[in-house]
């Protein structure tokens, strides 16, 4: 009798660990939670943020002031670091507007940085994670 009980109380485990589990809709990794242990979240509201296990673009800034069309027509290249052979990237889009760069990326940690983002293909770098630092170069074309 007490290992049926214990079976029942196993079952009822294994039933409230399933209700509390989550899935994604897509393969990723989480990079951000939105609540804190033991905290109540309502529904709808975003418990975590999941990002791709591979990025498909790059985020390069164009420093501020400097104007877009010259680079429109640019050749960008990437580089994983200041050792690997620079691969051509493809730009697909330029940002609206200038914004604040991240943090990680200012020259000086005391001075924020500011330049218009632009969307730049990753070219293929094996294993490159989302958030990974790389060095981008701009050819501009003489006229």
């Amino acid at each position: 009798e007490s290992v049926t009980v214990q079976r029942t109380m196993l079952l009822e485990l294994s039933v409230e660990r399933d209700q509390l589990s989550l899935f994604a809709a897509a393969d990723g990794r989480v990079s951000a939670l939105g609540g804190k242990l033991g905290q109540a979240i309502l529904a709808g509201e975003p418990i975590m943020e999941i990002v791709s296990k591979g990025p498909h673009e790059i985020i390069a800034y164009l420093p501020d002031g400097l104007p877009v069309a010259q680079f429109e027509s640019a050749e960008w290249y990437v580089q994983r670091d200041q050792h690997s052979a620079p691969m051509k990237g493809q730009v697909l889009s330029f940002g609206p507007s200038v914004v604040e760069v991240p943090r990680q990326l200012w020259r000086d940690a005391n001075t924020p940085h500011y330049g218009r983002p632009v969307l730049v293909a990753d070219p293929g770098f094996p294993g490159l994670l989302p958030g990974e630092r790389v060095l981008v170069r701009v050819e501009r074309k003489s006229s």
